[in-house]
């Protein structure tokens, strides 16, 4: 069996939250970037042309930034690990890497930001 390397690429998509350690940071919603690379299993979807054999990318969307939009974590890092364990629940994906950018975190730069990535085990487990 050939082994395929598919991947769903979700850029620059915006959202707001309450994130941050700072007091200031805790009184509202800021705004955070979000850049995806889901892994998955796209070759069912390419040979049908059938979005049920397929990983819906509005799908994606609509779960990260609802369960964003219901956080209120201090650092990136934890979202940023919630959001890939999201991603990561939606029937054949195999792997996500998460980056996510704290617009204006610091003074002098446009970013700051993390990469994580996440994979399924055999077992089909985080």
């Amino acid at each position: 069996m050939r082994k395929t390397t598919d991947r769903i690429i979700i850029r620059n998509l915006e959202f707001s939250t309450v994130i941050g350690v700072l007091p200031s940071e805790r009184l509202a919603p800021r705004r955070l970037v979000l850049n995806l690379e889901v892994t998955c299993k796209a070759d069912e979807a390419a040979a049908s042309d059938d979005i049920s054999d397929a990983v819906d990318y509005r799908k994606i969307r609509e779960l990260v930034v609802q369960a964003a939009s219901r956080t209120s974590y201090r650092l990136v890092e934890s979202l940023a690990a919630h959001l890939a364990g999201l991603v990561l629940s939606v029937a054949r994906v195999v792997k996500v890497k998460v980056t996510l950018d704290k617009p204006h975190a610091l003074e002098d730069c446009e970013s700051v930001a993390i990469e994580i990535t996440r994979e399924k085990t055999a077992s089909g487990r985080e």
